[in-house]
């Protein structure tokens, strides 16, 4: 008769850390042996990966793949680790947020393959850092200052992108000429500081925010955003000479 085995908790405990310890180290193993041993990433490389991931599998996969493909810098690698103030660490932290995490084209980092779909990973990262850096180096800035990451989501879902930050300032790039973006864009991106009033005609009615997109095809709106200037929101629409602050006025 068989003897029955039973397993405690701790034993249970024990045997899972070591199949996931195998599995990491298998996982490891194998993008050496099909991207570092046959020189497509130099052992030098392989190396400042494996440390800045903390040797976690799915880290050193996805950057070996982006070093191999050139998606990434050698002298950049080390920015990228699980770390708070680094890559990983900013991904971790942001998929554990419901509205953070609708910001990632992905959360299977292991499904990341071509170029377009890392570069846009880490454009989410850098776009959380910079806000968070935005926030911090400005003493008179504060959460009202710029949208916050429910606004971002809004207004991604309708195809208006955040397309970076600069000087504290949002950019914001609009193509999409439905109505439905238009209200979004209005009820989102029309606000200023307390006591102000939006001149900008594609945020006073839908007719002339269509016309212009409408009139020279793939065009787009770049709406600049900062509620602590009072002439924010700024927007420029190259192809029809247009470069206005919120009262309408030109500012070149």
């Amino acid at each position: 008769m068989a003897k029955t085995i039973r397993l405690t908790e701790q034993d249970l405990s024990v045997i899972i850390k070591r199949v996931i310890k195998e599995s990491n180290q298998t996982d490891i193993d194998n993008i050496q042996k099909a991207l570092v041993d046959t020189g497509k990433v130099s052992e030098e490389d392989f190396e400042k990966i494996k440390k800045a991931s903390k040797n976690k599998s799915k880290y050193v996969v996805l950057l070996t793949i982006a070093r191999a493909n050139d998606f990434i810098r050698s002298s950049d690698i080390d920015k990228w680790g699980p770390e708070p103030e680094k890559y990983f660490g900013v991904f971790e932290k942001a998929k554990g947020n419901p509205t953070t995490k609708a910001l990632f084209p992905t959360l299977d980092i292991g499904r990341i393959r071509k170029r377009e779909d890392f570069v846009a990973f880490e454009g989410v990262i850098k776009n959380l850092m910079d806000t968070k850096k935005s926030s911090l180096g400005d003493e008179n800035n504060t959460d009202s200052v710029l949208l916050n990451t429910g606004d971002i989501l809004k207004l991604k879902n309708q195809g208006i992108e955040l397309i970076g930050i600069v000087a504290g300032y949002q950019i914001f790039k609009t193509s999409n000429l439905d109505q439905e973006t238009w209200e979004v864009y209005r009820k989102v991106l029309a606000k200023c500081k307390e006591g102000g009033t939006i001149h900008l005609c594609t945020m006073g009615g839908y007719s002339h925010f269509k016309k212009y997109l409408g009139d020279h095809p793939g065009s787009s709106y770049y709406t600049i955003y900062n509620q602590n200037d009072p002439l924010s929101p700024y927007q420029f629409h190259y192809e029809s000479n247009q470069f206005k602050d919120r009262k309408n006025d030109d500012i070149f």
